[in-house]
């Protein structure tokens, strides 16, 4: 099991540089803390273009609430805190814990694609059953996950995650798979578990 405390912000006009900066020094601390691996990126496609994210990966929820826990008192991350209180970069847009439910999570794969559907938690099971039709069809360049919430404000989505080494293959996965017989069908039968609702890509910053 994987687990995943994710950050996004929205840059305030002229900050962008700032917001990176300050996101960069939260995944060196949350690394300190026990953090698996840590993923700063920029969405630069699809729904919440131009904001940027901090994904931090652990093994389990107990890791993730101890770092949580002892990031409150650790002198690094108040030095941050006021830091960002004087120079405020951005605007919060959502602060989660989620869930790998199938797949392999790779936070330092250059491009992850996110397709999110909002689904019935009865039908997860039927949907990642799914994925493993999936795992058949995609292209040996693409990773593929499928991630779930755990704490968030909208607990009734499931986010088709792919990963890729390169914009390139992730484009040549999107024409040679994704336009594919085999997934459209997948599509069409995951239409009738949940909608799509929608797309995003994001790049390592």
């Amino acid at each position: 099991m994987s687990i995943i405390y994710h950050i996004v912000g929205k840059p305030l006009p002229g900050k962008q540089k700032s917001m990176l900066s300050q996101f960069r020094t939260g995944a060196g601390i949350m690394s300190r803390l026990g953090s698996l691996e840590t993923r700063v990126h920029n969405i630069v496609m699809g729904n919440a273009a131009g904001n940027i994210g901090l994904a931090c990966k652990f093994n389990n929820f107990s890791d993730a609430m101890r770092a949580l826990a002892d990031r409150e008192s650790d002198p690094h991350w108040q030095e941050l805190m006021e830091t960002m209180g004087s120079n405020i970069s951005m605007e919060l847009q959502s602060r989660v814990l989620l869930r790998l439910a199938f797949g392999e999570l790779d936070l330092s794969a250059k491009v992850h694609h996110i397709r999110t559907y909002s689904m019935k938690r009865d039908h997860l099971p039927q949907a990642l059953e799914m994925f493993k039709e999936l795992e058949e069809i995609k292209d040996a360049n693409t990773k593929v996950a499928a991630i779930v919430p755990s704490v968030s404000a909208d607990m009734s989505v499931l986010h088709a995650l792919y990963q890729n080494n390169s914009l390139e293959e992730a484009g040549n996965a999107m024409d040679e798979v994704g336009m594919s017989e085999a997934f459209q069908k997948l599509v069409i039968r995951a239409s009738q578990l949940g909608t799509l609702e929608k797309s995003t890509i994001n790049i390592i910053a």
